[in-house]
């Protein structure tokens, strides 16, 4: 899996492309990065949207690269992007390191709507959690998520 583009800085968003997806992460320094991930591999799609447990992990670039089975990272690629820049001010990047490695090994509730790995690194860049993933999610499924969300009782 190639870096594309310059190498991150101390603080960075670390976008990871899949195909139909991207993962995320923050740039710490050392070559590693602290992400958000599953705690059993062996999850199902549709835990995505009920929640599951995860996982902080600090780890290499290609660590996090492999984390995902069935999928070659031949088909993918990492950069830094920090694409929310523009709309909210990042904190310092050592505070952001600092935040990031403080979360290192706590288990987490991870549900793709409202804490996802780009909501968690958000969060520690700017100090609120978003995701433009999570957006896009919501707009197609339009009053079908609400529906869901209400029947289950989940976020409400």
């Amino acid at each position: 899996m190639p870096l594309v583009g310059p190498f991150p800085r101390e603080g960075d968003l670390i976008e990871y492309s899949r195909p139909g997806y991207q993962h995320w992460a923050i740039y710490v320094g050392g070559g590693k990065i602290v992400h958000l991930m599953p705690l059993n591999a062996l999850y199902n799609p549709v835990d995505w949207l009920l929640g599951y447990l995860s996982v902080v992990k600090e780890e290499t670039f290609e660590a996090a690269a492999a984390f995902i089975p069935n999928v070659p990272t031949t088909e993918c690629y990492y950069r830094v992007n920090n694409k929310y820049d523009w709309r909210s001010r990042p904190f310092p990047p050592l505070q952001i390191v600092k935040a990031a490695r403080k979360e290192v090994g706590k288990k987490k509730t991870y549900n793709l709507m409202e804490n996802n790995c780009e909501h968690f690194v958000t969060g520690l860049r700017y100090g609120k959690g978003f995701s433009d993933q999570a957006a896009y999610v919501k707009e197609m499924a339009g009053g079908l998520w609400d529906s869901v969300n209400q029947a289950l009782g989940h976020w409400n």
